[in-house]
């Protein structure tokens, strides 16, 4: 019978600590012929030799196998709860150091400009916060379950119904216009076409200026057809957010003024215009509370919680997993919680990372051809887009070569056809259900309750969850080498949607806030 002990950790700031590291080191004897290995987000095990290490990252999965028992509890395998900033495991010779990060600033990155500039590319520096400040009563809790035999692997899934991956395009508003923003969610100008964005059913989060109509830029929210535009997106379950209030250094009355603006469509994500000349960006000056440019508190008062970290990964690889690592051991953050930057900030924002994708319309169609979609969700993986998909340069100009629409010759504008093929292949793949394209902040909610749900092994076929809000479509994945096909119930009923391969069995429910009881009982081998 699968038996495992539960390892609690507790701790609790007694007063105000500008904190970088708090982290817990297990050390374990372990034989050098023991073979160690550890899951990928791929849920493929990776086995770590001696003298190597790997670090898993918030949403990595944290089981630890072992061939052979180890250590006086004779351990084979360990589950580590979610909600922790990382674990990092390195391997030594006869020694095993298992490192849980309860908090760790360098799984919180924040880099920020030391100052405002009048021209973007005049010289300046990005400055680190090493930091964050915990104040009294703040707490951290984590707990690593120990198999004394190996147990059947549940491992949750990040995205809902069964889908093996996600992908989705935040889309910065600066090629923005009313005829492009048409084409773009119908695939031509006039708005009467069925193609498209919305035509394909495909949402995205959208930026656009409060007001648009400085420095070049077209006129946006001050345009009735782009509020228009905006609504429909909203209502097809799209995200509007803004891209700084305009395209210029605002005062705090002006992005207070676009907050209001942007509450029309219940907005919680934010994403910084230019930050070496827009004072008020996050990543300028914004990130203060207060003062003629700090917005952190503004923010929090409109009830943000998103906000992007300007850290794009510029990558010519055909490997759209923000989750791969180029190195092993190398941190990989996609969204994480920010913790408190300054002594009266709120403490409540999250940061995400995107993948630049402003290139020539060869190289972006080549980027998201079907062999890199295939293999995204082969990985179980991850991209964050960070486009320009309005892009609409005249023959002659710089981007041109960037144009993923089309200016026909009686002015009317229209999707590249290749535009419209890869929206066609998202949406067969949507249908098919292996990949999952949100909004921004339905991914970065969506990660949040899962890392809240906790697995808890009871015997050898029965797991309770505990999940303390509720989550529609929660994925599971019961795996292991040549594992019999399982039966499956949860609280003594079949699940909502289930799948089974040769060495896996995938399952889905909705969950509602509280404890439920997986049962996984093997099905007798003909």
């Amino acid at each position: 019978m699968t038996q495992a002990q539960s390892l609690f950790i507790d701790a609790e700031w007694l007063e105000p600590t500008w904190t970088r590291l708090v982290a817990v080191k297990l050390q374990l004897p372990i034989d050098d012929h023991n073979a160690v290995s550890v899951l990928g987000t791929d849920l493929i095990p990776i086995e770590i030799a001696p003298s190597n290490r790997a670090h898993f990252d918030r949403f990595a999965p944290k089981w630890l196998f072992f061939d052979r028992p180890i250590g006086n509890k004779n351990v084979r395998a360990l589950l580590i709860d979610d909600g922790i900033d990382g674990v990092t495991i390195a391997r030594g010779h006869n020694e095993l150091t298992i490192t849980l990060e309860l908090y760790a600033s360098d799984a919180r990155p924040f880099v920020h400009d030391a100052h405002c500039n009048a021209q973007w590319r005049a010289p300046n520096r990005r400055i680190h916060a090493p930091e964050r400040l915990m104040l009294a009563g703040d707490r951290i809790t984590s707990r690593v379950q120990l198999f004394s035999d190996p147990p059947i692997v549940l491992q949750k899934t990040l995205f809902p119904e069964g889908r093996r991956a996600a992908l989705l395009f935040t889309d910065h508003a600066d090629q923005t216009s009313a005829p492009t923003l048409a084409t773009l969610l119908h695939g031509h100008s006039s708005g009467s076409e069925t193609g498209g964005f919305l035509g394909h059913h495909v949402v995205l989060t959208k930026a656009l200026f409060a007001h648009g109509a400085l420095q070049g830029f077209e006129r946006q929210l001050e345009d009735p057809r782009v509020v228009t535009l905006a609504d429909e997106l909203y209502r097809a379950g799209g995200e509007i957010v803004p891209h700084s209030a305009t395209p210029s250094p605002d005062d705090r009355q002006v992005t207070q003024a676009a907050l209001e603006l942007f509450s029309r469509w219940q907005t919680r994500t934010w994403i910084d215009h230019q930050p070496e000349t827009n004072c008020e960006a996050f990543g300028d000056l914004g990130f203060h509370s207060g003062g003629r440019f700090g917005i952190a508190d503004l923010l929090s008062r409109y009830h943000y919680e998103y906000i992007w970290a300007e850290l794009d990964r510029h990558s010519h690889s055909p490997d759209l997993n923000l989750f791969s690592l180029s190195r092993a051991g190398d941190r990989t953050p996609t969204v994480w919680p920010l913790g408190r930057l300054d002594s009266v900030g709120p403490s409540e924002f999250w940061m995400f990372r995107s993948t630049w994708s402003f290139m020539s319309s060869d190289d972006f169609f080549r980027r998201y051809d079907t062999n890199a979609l295939d293999h995204l969700e082969q990985a179980r993986g991850l991209h964050i887009a960070h486009t320009y998909l309005e892009s609409l340069h005249e023959p002659g100009e710089r981007f041109f070569s960037h144009n993923l629409l089309h200016r026909e010759a009686d002015g009317t504008i229209v999707l590249l056809p290749k535009m419209e093929l890869l929206l066609a292949d998202l949406e067969r793949r949507q249908a098919r259900g292996s990949l999952w394209i949100p909004t921004l902040v339905a991914l970065a909610d969506r990660l949040r309750r899962e890392t809240q749900l906790t697995l808890t092994y009871l015997d050898a076929q029965h797991i309770t969850l505990f999940a303390p809000r509720p989550i529609a479509g929660a994925t599971f994945v019961a795996l292991g080498p040549a594992r019999p096909a399982l039966h499956v119930e949860v609280d003594g009923a079949p699940p909502r949607g289930l799948q089974r391969t040769e060495n896996q069995t995938t399952f889905w429910v909705d969950l509602s806030a509280g404890t439920h009881v997986v049962s996984m009982v093997p099905l007798s081998q003909p």
